[in-house]
């Protein structure tokens, strides 16, 4: 006991160690000789640390309470779940209303369109009437012929003299066929009349 007094070390059950056994060897200060056998005391200065910073977070204060009653924590949930009911509730009738005055808004715009919708419906067809009665009033004019000529494909064209030679050749051809064509026209008109 003696040994762990000079090394100022207090136990806590002073009748584990008794005064029998062997104490320790003193420890030599640092910067003494090696081999010298005297024990230099050393000072130590024990004062507390000063304060110290502490970081703390901001929480709402809240009552505490040891949960260990079921029917307190049962309260206590049923008491969370109606809080969080009534904020969804708020939050779905909001949204309810909103969309509610979007729909009339939507459904006031739609009835204005119907209505312009039917108005354009109703002049479209009156034009398409006055188009069919002029066409007819043309036809007439013509004396019931129409002039139908053949559409052709359409064909990019470059300007290279090749194209251009292809295309007077074309042209050839056709009056070619053409003069045939009324050859042997007037020539059946020709045997009609002389038969």
């Amino acid at each position: 006991m003696a040994g762990f007094r000079c090394t100022g070390i207090r136990l806590f059950n002073p009748a584990i160690f008794t005064d029998a056994e062997p104490e320790p060897e003193p420890a030599a200060a640092p910067g003494g000789h090696g081999g010298s056998s005297q024990v230099q005391q050393v000072e130590v200065n024990t004062t507390p640390a000063g304060p110290r910073k502490t970081h703390t977070i901001q929480r709402k204060r809240r009552a505490t309470a040891i949960l260990t009653d079921t029917p307190v924590k049962r309260a206590l949930e049923e008491e969370k779940t109606a809080k969080f009911r009534k904020v969804k509730l708020r939050n779905g009738l909001f949204k309810i209303s909103d969309t509610r005055n979007k729909v009339e808004a939507i459904s006031v715009e739609l009835e204005e369109a119907k209505k312009k919708v039917a108005k354009f419906q109703k002049q479209c067809e009156e034009y398409l009437v006055i188009i069919a009665q002029q066409k007819r009033e043309a036809d007439e004019q013509q004396g019931g012929h129409t002039i139908r000529r053949k559409r052709r494909a359409a064909a990019i064209l470059t300007d290279t003299p090749v194209e251009r030679a292809l295309e007077e050749e074309k042209t050839a051809k056709l009056k070619v066929r053409q003069t045939n064509i009324n050859k042997k026209g007037s020539k059946r008109a020709d045997k009609n009349h002389t038969d």
